[in-house]
C-alpha cells in the first residue's frame, strides 16, 4: 500500500499568516470607519477626537518594528506571538469596556504596540523563511486574505455595531482573535524550519545573475548603508504614497460629478480589485523579476487612474476604480520580495524591518499629502498625475536597486 505524499508544514504557515492577516489588519481595516460616530456619541466628544486614535495607534505600531522583529529573532516566536495575539485580544476588550474616550485611547495604544507583532512585518517573514519556491504567491494570498476578511467580516461587523453599538463590535472582533488566531499561535505557527525541515522549494534560496546563480555575501551594515537598499526604500515609500488616492476616491468621484454613494462603491471596488490583484501578482512573481511584475502594475494602475480622471461615465469610473487596485496591491506584497532577491533570505528578514517603518509611516501621510493637494489646486487633477508619477519612480527605483546589487556582488568577492 502506497504512502501517501505528506502536504509540506510551509502550507500550515500560510495558514498561519492567512489568519493573522485577516483577524487583524483585515477587519479592523475593513470596520474602523463604522466605530467613529458610535464611540462618539457614547462618549460625546467630537468625531475628530475618535478618529485620531488610528494616527496614535499607527505611530506606535511602526515605533514598535524595531523591538518586534528583535524579540522575533531572539527569543520564541511561537511564544512573541501568542502573547502579542492574546495581548491585540484583550486592548480589543478594553476598548469595548472603555468607560471613557482616555481609557479608549491606552487601549488603543496597546492595540497598536500588540499589532506590531502580527501586521507589519511577520507574516513576509515567515512566508521568507518557510517558502523559497512560490513565495511571491504564498504572500500574495497572505495580504490577499486581509482584503477577503475584511470584505467579508466588515459588512457583518458594521451590522453588529448598528444593532448592538461599539461595544459589540469591538466585543466579536476580540472573540474572532483570541478562539481563532491565538490557537494558531500557540500550536502551528513556526519562525523557520526547525531540525529536519526544509523550505518548499529547496535547501538554499539562489539568487540568479548574468552569469549563473550566486548569494549575496557581504555583511548586514554594508548592505543596511547600500545605494542598493537605499532604492528599495524609495521604491517602497513611492509604493505607499502612490496608495493615498485611494482614500480620497470618495472624493475624487463625488468632484468628478457623482455621487458620495457613488465614491463608496468605487472605493469598494479599489480595494476588491487589491484583493485579485495581490493574487494575480504574487503569481507572476514564480515567473518574473519584481521589477518587470511591478512595472505591468502600474501600467494597469495608470490606466485605471486615466479612466477615474475621464469621468466618461459611471462604469467608466468603476473600471478605473478596479484597475487602480492594481497598484494599490503593491505596497504589502511587492517590497519583501524585492529585498528578498536583492538581499536573500537571511538579511532580508531584518533589513524589511527598516523598510517596513518607511512604507508606514508613508502610509500614513499620503491621505493628507493629497487631501492638501486638492485644497491647494482646487481639483484632483494634478493628484492623479502626480500619483502615476509617484508610482512610475517606483518602478525606476526597483530597477536601479537591482542593478546597483552587482557593487555589492562585487565588494563581497573582492
Amino acid at each position: 500500500m502506497k504512502s501517501k505524499h505528506k502536504p509540506h508544514y510551509a502550507w500550515v504557515i500560510l495558514m498561519c499568516c492567512c489568519v493573522m492577516m485577516g483577524s487583524t489588519y483585515g477587519i479592523e481595516g475593513g470596520v474602523t470607519g463604522s466605530f467613529f460616530q458610535p464611540v462618539s456619541q457614547a462618549f460625546r466628544v467630537p468625531v475628530s477626537l475618535v478618529s485620531g486614535y488610528v494616527t496614535v495607534k499607527g505611530i506606535t505600531t511602526v515605533l514598535m518594528l524595531p523591538l518586534a522583529g528583535k524579540l522575533l529573532h531572539t527569543k520564541s516566536s511561537r511564544a512573541v506571538l501568542s502573547l502579542a495575539s492574546l495581548g491585540y485580544g484583550a486592548c480589543l476588550l478594553l476598548m469595548a469596556a472603555s468607560p471613557n474616550l482616555a481609557v479608549f485611547y491606552i487601549g488603543a495604544v496597546a492595540l497598536g504596540m500588540c499589532g506590531a507583532f502580527l501586521t507589519g512585518i511577520t507574516a513576509p517573514i515567515l512566508i521568507s523563511n518557510w517558502f523559497h519556491k512560490d513565495s511571491g504567491l504564498a504572500l500574495g494570498i497572505a495580504m490577499a486574505s486581509s482584503g477577503l476578511c475584511g470584505s467579508v467580516f466588515g459588512p457583518l461587523i458594521t451590522k453588529i455595531i448598528h444593532i448592538g453599538g461599539f461595544r459589540s463590535g469591538y466585543l466579536t472582533m476580540a472573540l474572532i482573535v483570541l478562539f481563532l488566531l491565538l490557537p494558531m499561535m500557540l500550536f502551528l505557527v513556526r519562525f523557520k524550519p526547525e531540525k529536519g525541515q526544509h523550505p518548499y522549494g529547496g535547501e538554499r534560496f539562489f539568487m540568479k545573475v548574468e552569469h549563473g546563480e550566486e548569494i549575496l555575501n557581504c555583511s548586514l551594515k554594508r548592505c543596511l548603508f547600500s545605494l542598493s537598499f537605499l532604492s528599495v526604500m524609495v521604491f517602497g515609500i513611492c509604493l505607499a504614497f502612490s496608495n493615498g488616492i485611494l482614500f480620497n476616491m470618495t472624493m475624487l468621484v463625488n468632484s468628478g460629478g457623482f455621487t458620495v454613494q457613488n465614491g463608496a462603491l468605487a472605493t469598494s471596488l479599489a480595494l476588491i480589485g487589491a484583493t485579485f490583484w495581490k493574487i494575480v501578482y504574487g503569481w507572476l512573481d514564480k515567473y518574473m523579476r519584481v521589477c518587470t511584475v511591478v512595472l505591468l502594475a502600474v501600467l494597469t494602475g495608470a490606466a485605471g487612474l486615466l479612466l477615474v480622471l475621464l469621468g466618461a461615465g459611471l462604469m467608466t469610473v468603476y473600471a478605473g476604480a478596479f484597475l487602480y487596485g492594481s497598484i494599490v496591491s503593491l505596497m504589502t506584497l511587492e517590497p519583501p520580495l524585492l529585498v528578498k532577491e536583492i538581499f536573500g533570505p537571511d538579511k532580508s528578514e531584518y533589513l524589511f524591518i527598516y523598510v517596513s517603518m518607511a512604507v508606514q509611516l508613508s502610509y500614513a501621510a499620503a491621505p493628507m499629502f493629497y487631501a492638501a493637494l486638492y485644497d491647494v489646486c482646487g481639483s484632483y487633477r494634478v493628484s492623479i498625475l502626480l500619483c502615476t508619477a509617484i508610482a512610475m519612480t517606483a518602478v525606476i527605483a526597483g530597477f536601479l536597486a537591482v542593478r546597483l546589487r552587482r557593487h555589492l556582488l562585487g565588494s563581497a568577492q573582492g
